[in-house]
C-alpha cells in the first residue's frame, strides 16, 4: 500500500499496525494524532526513545539512518526526548490490548542488555501504574 488511505480501506480483521514510537518521532509523525486516529488499529507498540544529540547530528551532518542508529540514535523509553505522556495515556486509558515491546537498539558494550531491559521494564511498569502526569514521565 502506498498511502494511509489504502490502509484505512483495508478491513481491521486483515491488517493492523505495528507502531514504532522512535521511528515515528524521527520521521516527524505527530504521535498523539496517530494514536487518536488509528489507535484501534494498533496491534503492537514498539516503545523506544530518541537521543536528541544524535537526532541533531542526523540533520546537521546529513547522516544516513543507519549511521544515526549506529551512533546511538535510539534508547529505551524515558531516556530520550519523546514525550511519553500521550503514549502511556493511550495504553492506560484506551482499550488497547496489544503487545508492548521495549526496544533498546543500542551497542551492548555501552548498554548491557539485561540491565538496560530491566531499567526499561521498571520505568514502564512504574509509569503505567501511575496516574497521568506529563512531568512524571521524564524521570
Amino acid at each position: 500500500m502506498r498511502s494511509w488511505s489504502g490502509f484505512c480501506l483495508t478491513p481491521m480483521t486483515t491488517s493492523g499496525l505495528a507502531f514504532d514510537t522512535g521511528h515515528a518521532f524521527v520521521a516527524g509523525v505527530e504521535i498523539p494524532r496517530v494514536l487518536h486516529k488509528y489507535g484501534h488499529r494498533i496491534h503492537h507498540l514498539h516503545l523506544k526513545d530518541v537521543r536528541p544529540q544524535v537526532l541533531g547530528r542526523l540533520y546537521r551532518e546529513n547522516l544516513s539512518f543507519n549511521e544515526a542508529v549506529r551512533a546511538g540514535l535510539f534508547t529505551i523509553p524515558g531516556d530520550g526526548c519523546i514525550d511519553y505522556a500521550p503514549i502511556l495515556d493511550f495504553v492506560r486509558d484506551s482499550d488497547y490490548r496489544g503487545w508492548l515491546i521495549i526496544e533498546a537498539e543500542q551497542d551492548p558494550a555501552m548498554a548491557p542488555p539485561l540491565a538496560t531491559a530491566s531499567r526499561a521494564y521498571a520505568w514502564l511498569a512504574h509509569h503505567l501504574s501511575s496516574p497521568s502526569s506529563s512531568e512524571e514521565y521524564a524521570s
